[in-house]
């Protein structure tokens, strides 16, 4: 069994130039797997949840509004109502993907380079010290312009100023979070969560049973299918390795499997 967890850690601080790439390796992982199996294998590709819920378009606040308004845009907005009233809002409902092929590090990568050039200050100095709180944003600056080739907007330093100011209750991860924040507002890209949604993820099946493994399922299906194609009986063996009866894997288990699979549907 292969995971290819960063992809779902990328997605919870919306790194999305992470994500894209992780899943493009992700692709080679899979591609790998299925050369080495051959036709005799079942290869079984899915997910357990959705991270993030990205949304492939989206408005960004991009100016100052009448009477000095900052842009400020919250990290996870799609629209906003007021700023597209008053004229702030980028109503270009195409994306900018190149944004993504010019980061070079991870927001986690840039968040630790910039906070340990900073000195790697306490949560309680920064939240103590404004001049301590400055050096990081000027940091995380100079980071994120460094490994993504933007030039940092005012709104968009404020955005990382707001995660120095919380960084006693969130950490390294609140500014991983604040610099995909800006990096997705340039792509145009939006995210509804920090967290899983209950989105569908694809089944993807190659070899011999993979007719069994399609389209949209519950994902205790899943394993049940494969129990049944297996003949195995998972309540069984669970106990049996709990107690030391059976080992993790049995030479009875790679003999003859794929019998039945043609008939499970």
């Amino acid at each position: 069994m292969v995971e290819g967890s960063k992809i779902d850690k990328a997605a919870h601080p919306g790194d999305a130039a992470a994500v894209a790439r992780e899943a493009l390796a992700y692709d080679e992982a899979v591609g790998e797997v299925i050369s080495r199996a051959g036709t005799s294998t079942l290869v079984v590709s899915t997910s357990d949840h959705e991270t993030g819920g990205v949304a492939l378009g989206r408005g960004v606040v991009t100016a100052a509004g009448e009477g000095g308004e900052g842009g400020e845009e919250h990290a996870l907005r799609q629209r906003s109502l007021l700023a597209e009233a008053e004229g702030r809002m980028d109503r270009d409902y195409s994306m900018n993907l190149g944004v993504l092929h010019q980061v070079n590090a991870s927001t986690e990568e840039i968040s630790r380079r910039a906070y340990e050039a900073a000195g790697s200050p306490a949560g309680r100095d920064l939240a103590a010290s404004i001049s301590v709180r400055e050096r990081l944003v000027g940091e995380l600056r100079t980071q994120l312009e460094r490994h993504s080739g933007l030039r940092l907007e005012e709104h968009e330093t404020e955005m990382l100023r707001s995660a120095a100011e919380v960084f006693d209750s969130l950490g390294a991860y609140g500014l991983s979070r604040s610099v995909g924040a800006v990096i997705s507002a340039r792509a145009k890209l939006g995210w509804t969560t920090w967290g899983h949604t209950g989105a569908d993820v694809t089944l993807h099946a190659s070899g011999p049973g993979s007719e069994a493994l399609h389209g949209t399922m519950e994902n205790s299906e899943l394993g049940a299918r494969i129990e049944r194609m297996m003949g195995w009986d998972l309540e069984a063996l669970t106990l049996a390795m709990r107690d030391g009866s059976r080992p993790l894997l049995a030479q009875e288990d790679l003999e003859g499997p794929y019998a039945s699979f043609a008939s499970w549907s």
